[in-house]
């Protein structure tokens, strides 16, 4: 079985830390309404992380967002114009675990903006046991996020410089405004 990927892209986008939180706590809520009930902070192990369950608060998420904030080498002086960005995971089997990114308020223009879900590639939460959820949650998502490209898909697509290779079959896709469901 493969792990599946669903990715939101867009390039420079400036947003104040209140309308990020704002995106990516409505994000969570759709996850947790479709199934992804969910989700710890990262940490160096799996145990330390398991000891931090999310609460997906707005205040809450603001918190992280604002925790996930870039900063200089040199002073570490806030970089804003690099957004703010925060990871969590489900705390499931590692085979069976999911996760989501989220970059969010970046305009520079060498730095995009960005929301990625990781699926697994095996239990309830794959594409081969919930490809329904999961395409519900990429409309949801897209809806909240507006990106210029979107994807969902299996671990078996191919990418060369930013696309997809042709003959690659994702279950979803939108680019330049346009989504489309390729199959079900």
């Amino acid at each position: 079985m493969a792990s599946g990927l669903l990715g939101l892209y867009w390039r420079g986008r400036k947003a104040e830390l209140e309308q990020c939180a704002a995106a990516v706590h409505d994000s969570l809520r759709c996850m947790v309404h479709h199934g992804y009930e969910q989700f710890f902070e990262t940490g160096k192990s799996r145990r330390v992380a398991l000891k931090r369950p999310v609460d997906i608060s707005l205040s809450s998420v603001e918190e992280l967002l604002a925790q996930g904030v870039n900063r200089a080498d040199a002073g570490g002086n806030p970089i804003p114009e690099l957004g703010w960005s925060m990871s969590l995971w489900s705390g499931d089997a590692d085979d069976e675990a999911y996760s989501v990114g989220f970059h969010c308020g970046c305009y520079s223009k060498r730095v995009g903006n960005s929301v990625v879900i990781r699926l697994p590639a095996a239990g309830r939460h794959s594409l081969a046991e919930a490809s329904d959820r999961a395409v519900a949650v990429y409309h949801d998502l897209v809806r909240i996020w507006n990106p210029a490209q979107a994807v969902l898909c299996d671990g078996r697509i191919s990418w060369k410089r930013g696309l997809l290779v042709p003959g690659s079959k994702p279950l979803a896709q939108r680019k330049l405004g346009l989504v489309k469901r390729l199959f079900a």
